[in-house]
C-alpha cells in the first residue's frame, strides 16, 4: 500500500519585544500592511518551502516532509481539493519536479482564471481549533462516526431515497469504526493555520512600531457581542495609553464581556497588563485576532461577515459616544481567502467617526445593517476607500482582525 501524506501547520510561540512608534503612515495603511503580511505567511509557495524538500543521493531520492522522510521510487502522487489547492499543487510540483507521477485536484469554478489574473497538499486549516477530522471533512483522518450515524443523518433529513445508491452502498459496506492504528500509512501534517498568519502579522506590526498583542486565533460567535468586544477593547487600550480616569471601569466591563464570550486562549487580563507595563514606552498598540464569526442574514443586500463586523464596530463606537479624544483608532477585518461573502472585497476597515461621517453623506448605518448590506454601505462611503480588496489569494485560513490604537502625539 502506498503512503498517504497530508500536510497541515501548527506554529511555535513567538518571543515578543517592543519599541516606540516614530513617524508612521496612516493607520489604514498600517492595517493593510499588517493584513497582507498575515496572508503572505500562508501562501502556498512559502508554506511548502518550509516543510517540503527533495534530497537526492547517489541513485536514490528522498522526500523530506514535516520531519519525516519517504523514499521516492515512482510512487509519488498528488491529490487535493479546495480554494487554496491550485497554488499548493503548483508549488509542490515545483519542489518535487520529475518525481511526481500523476495528480488530480478539484478547485472551485473560476479559481484558475482568478489566480492567473492576480498573478499568484498537504492541509490548510480553515476551522477553529485545527481539528483534522473537520478540515475538508477529514478525508485522511480516522472517523469517529459509525455507519449508523451516517444513516441516521440521511433519515433525519429524509434523504435515504434521494442520495445516489453508490453513497448508501459505501456507507453500509463500511467496516467497523477505525482508529489511528488502522491508518499507519497516513501522515497528516498541518502546514497552514490562522495562528501562523497571526504570528507573521505580529512580527510586521512590531516592525511598524506597534506593541503587538496576539490575543486569540479562535474568535467566533454572533457578530453582535463580538463587535461590542472590539469597540470596548479599543476604549480600554486608549484609556491605558492616555492614563484615563475611566480605565478601571472600562477594564471591568471588558473582562466581564470576555467571560461571557468564552474565547479560547484569550487571557485578556494578562494581555492588558502587558499594555500597562509598556505604556510608558509604547505610543501604539496592535491587537490581533483570528477566527470566524457568525452573521445572520436579515435582508437582501450584499455583504460578508468581515464587512458587517467592521460596520458594527463603528456603530458601537457611535452609540457609546466614546470620544477616545487622546487616540487614533482603526479596526480592520478581512478574510484570508480574499473574498468576504458574495462580494469582491475581502473585508473592510472602520473608525470611531465613520457613522457620523456617513450620516453627513446621506448614508444610514442601521438601515444598511438591517438590510445585510454592509458592502453597499462601504461602496458608497468615501468612494469605497475603506473596503479591503485583495482579489482571491489562493489560500484560506479563516479571518484576521487588526485593531490599531495610537496615542496622539503631545503638542509642545
Amino acid at each position: 500500500m502506498g503512503r498517504i501524506l497530508r500536510l497541515l501547520t501548527t506554529p511555535r510561540l513567538l518571543c515578543r519585544y517592543y519599541r516606540t512608534v516614530g513617524k508612521m503612515a496612516t493607520l489604514q495603511d498600517d492595517a493593510h500592511t499588517i493584513f497582507r503580511s498575515a496572508v503572505s505567511a500562508v501562501l502556498p509557495p512559502r508554506m511548502l518551502q518550509r516543510v517540503l524538500a527533495v534530497k537526492e543521493g547517489a541513485g536514490s531520492a528522498t522526500l523530506e516532509c514535516g520531519g519525516r522522510e519517504f523514499r521516492l521510487d515512482g510512487n509519488l502522487y498528488l491529490v487535493g481539493s479546495g480554494k487554496a489547492v491550485l497554488g499548493m499543487a503548483a508549488a509542490a510540483e515545483r519542489i518535487v519536479g520529475r518525481y511526481l507521477v500523476r495528480g488530480v485536484i478539484s478547485i472551485p469554478l473560476g479559481m484558475e482564471e482568478s489566480l492567473r489574473r492576480a498573478g499568484k497538499s498537504l492541509i490548510l486549516s480553515d476551522v477553529i481549533g485545527d481539528d483534522l477530522e473537520v478540515i475538508a471533512s477529514g478525508p485522511t483522518v480516522p472517523s469517529t462516526h459509525s455507519a449508523e450515524d451516517c444513516l441516521r443523518i440521511l433519515e433525519r433529513y429524509d434523504l435515504r431515497g434521494a442520495v445516489p445508491e453508490a453513497v448508501e452502498d459505501a456507507i453500509t459496506s463500511r467496516p467497523g469504526e477505525e482508529g489511528a492504528e488502522d491508518f499507519p500509512h497516513v501522515h497528516n501534517i498541518l502546514i497552514g493555520s490562522n495562528l501562523i498568519a497571526l504570528r507573521e502579522a505580529e512580527r510586521e506590526s512590531q516592525t511598524l512600531g506597534y506593541l503587538p498583542l496576539l490575543l486569540s486565533a479562535a474568535i467566533s460567535g454572533d457578530v453582535a457581542p463580538v463587535s461590542r468586544f472590539f469597540a470596548l477593547l479599543a476604549r480600554v487600550i486608549c484609556s491605558i495609553l492616555t492614563s484615563s480616569p475611566e480605565q478601571a471601569q472600562l477594564e471591568r466591563e471588558i473582562l466581564h464581556l470576555a467571560a461571557t464570550m468564552a474565547v479560547p486562549g484569550l487571557h485578556l487580563a494578562k494581555r492588558l497588563q502587558e499594555v500597562k507595563e509598556n505604556a510608558g514606552n509604547a505610543d501604539a498598540v496592535c491587537a490581533l485576532f483570528g477566527g470566524e464569526i457568525t452573521v445572520q442574514v436579515r435582508g437582501k443586500g450584499k455583504g460578508g461577515r468581515n464587512q458587517e463586523l467592521a460596520l458594527r464596530v463603528a456603530a458601537e463606537w457611535h452609540r457609546s459616544s466614546a470620544a477616545m479624544a487622546g487616540c487614533e483608532v482603526l479596526f480592520l477585518s478581512g478574510g484570508t481567502d480574499g473574498q468576504d461573502g458574495p462580494t469582491d472585497a475581502a473585508g473592510a476597515s472602520s473608525y470611531p467617526g465613520l457613522v457620523a461621517q456617513g450620516v453627513e453623506s446621506g448614508l444610514d448605518v442601521e438601515r444598511s445593517l438591517n438590510a445585510s448590506d454592509s458592502n453597499g454601505f462601504f461602496r458608497q462611503f468615501q468612494n469605497g476607500r475603506h473596503l479591503l480588496v485583495t482579489g482571491l489569494t489562493g489560500t484560506n485560513v479563516m479571518d484576521v482582525q487588526v485593531l490599531l490604537v495610537r496615542r496622539h502625539a503631545e503638542r509642545p
